[in-house]
């Protein structure tokens, strides 16, 4: 059965106060969203966790989920041990070179691997964007670029689309064409790169300010006209 999507600004029957967003001035709504900044290498679980808007992945978790993967496929490599000692003794002429870690990086980075393991037991899927099995609009993105994971998602009752990157000071409202990018596989921020459309049960943005919560002030109006410029 078709799933109806809403409109990107369509108003809602009567002011929402509180929960993932709120009524303030004329035209103006405030939404809460989480976000998590930078720490070491660890984008791929900022990335993960702002997809379900709290901290709910734990770096260990991946660790524990990476190892598991790492030891399935080593066992899957025929005669793996062999070709290890042949790399050795040739100088890497020959066979090939056993990756202790190929699931994640030195500096704490995950493989797609890891992050689609930790997140469909939440209910959360990852597909290539813009792929024939996307049978569903997608309410999320997870994008890596330049050796980066960063996540853009929808927050609040009017589907705006959020850019939740690690890197940035606050979360930023994602333009249109932005959004046409990413659901044509294209990473909104330009260059090469992988995009993974998020589908699945789309976990609740917050209701209330905490630690890692941010305010944002959109006015609809001028986001709704900036939208319309973008797309003539």
């Amino acid at each position: 059965q078709a799933r109806r999507t809403q409109a990107p600004f369509e108003q809602a029957p009567s002011a929402i106060m509180g929960g993932s967003h709120s009524a303030t001035d004329a035209g103006t709504i405030q939404l809460l969203v989480y976000h998590e900044p930078q720490r070491q290498g660890l984008c791929g679980l900022h990335a993960a966790n702002a997809l379900m808007q709290r901290q709910d992945i734990s770096q260990s978790e991946l660790n524990r989920v990476a190892a598991r993967l790492d030891k399935a496929e080593n066992r899957l490599i025929v005669h793996r041990r062999r070709n290890h000692v042949l790399h050795k003794v040739t100088g890497g002429r020959a066979g090939f070179k056993l990756e202790r870690d190929r699931n994640r990086s030195s500096s704490g980075d995950f493989s797609i691997q890891v992050l689609r393991t930790a997140l469909e037991p939440r209910g959360v899927r990852l597909l290539a964007a813009g792929g024939a099995d996307c049978g569903w609009e997608p309410w999320g993105f997870l994008v890596h670029r330049r050796g980066h994971w960063s996540a853009v998602r929808k927050i609040g009752a009017h589907d705006l689309w959020v850019d939740l990157d690690s890197t940035l000071p606050r979360p930023r409202i994602l333009s249109a064409q932005e959004v046409h990018l990413l659901l044509a596989g294209v990473p909104h921020r330009g260059g090469e790169g992988l995009v993974f459309s998020v589908e699945g049960a789309a976990p609740p943005s917050p209701e209330k300010v905490r630690r890692g919560v941010f305010r944002l002030d959109v006015n609809l109006q001028k986001h709704s006209a900036a939208l319309q410029r973008s797309a003539a």
